[in-house]
């Protein structure tokens, strides 16, 4: 079965967080077939290294040259989850029904680590250590948001996401 091309989530590969200790949570609202484009995961591929990644028209990939093994589709029902490792190698499916396939994800990771998305806002869910730092006010967490879309909207997309330049020989 052809593949579509691996993408590495956009805006989390910002060098500063390379080392984050960052958990991904993939929910599904909706079934994950392999006819809608659900996942696939390359099995292990949290234990190698950060791979290269190249700058594309859909965001990043990375080149398949440097991607040894198979992939494992992963199918879910409604409300079902997938925990990966920041290094997880994985993807989407190409969607080949006439249903959108819906998901959602939350990342996780220790605070005062840095997140790779210094342009959106940030927050402590939780913290035994420093319960005072926990944002529980919902109207305070929407107001980052509108605060971060206005300045966003008036720098005029002239932040970097991406370290990849993609003048990389592996991006040929």
């Amino acid at each position: 079965m052809p593949a579509t091309p691996w993408h590495q989530d956009q805006g989390v590969t910002l060098e500063e967080a390379d080392e984050t200790e960052m958990v991904t949570v993939w929910f599904g609202l909706s079934e994950s077939t392999i006819d809608n484009g659900c996942l696939h995961i390359r099995p292990r591929s949290h234990l190698g290294g950060l791979l290269q990644h190249c700058p594309t028209g859909q965001g990043l990939e990375i080149p398949e040259a440097l991607m040894p093994g198979a992939y494992l589709p992963v199918p879910l029902k409604p409300g079902s989850a997938i925990l990966m490792h920041r290094r997880t190698i994985h993807g989407s499916l190409p969607n080949k029904s006439n249903h959108v396939r819906w998901s959602f994800d939350l990342r996780y990771q220790p605070i005062g680590q840095p997140t790779g998305r210094d342009v959106y806002p940030g927050f402590v869910a939780r913290s035994r250590s420093h319960p005072q730092t926990e944002l529980r006010d919902p109207v305070a967490w929407a107001e980052s948001w509108m605060q971060a879309k206005h300045r966003l909207l008036a720098e005029g997309g002239s932040f970097k996401v991406y370290r990849w330049a993609g003048n990389d020989s592996a991006c040929a």
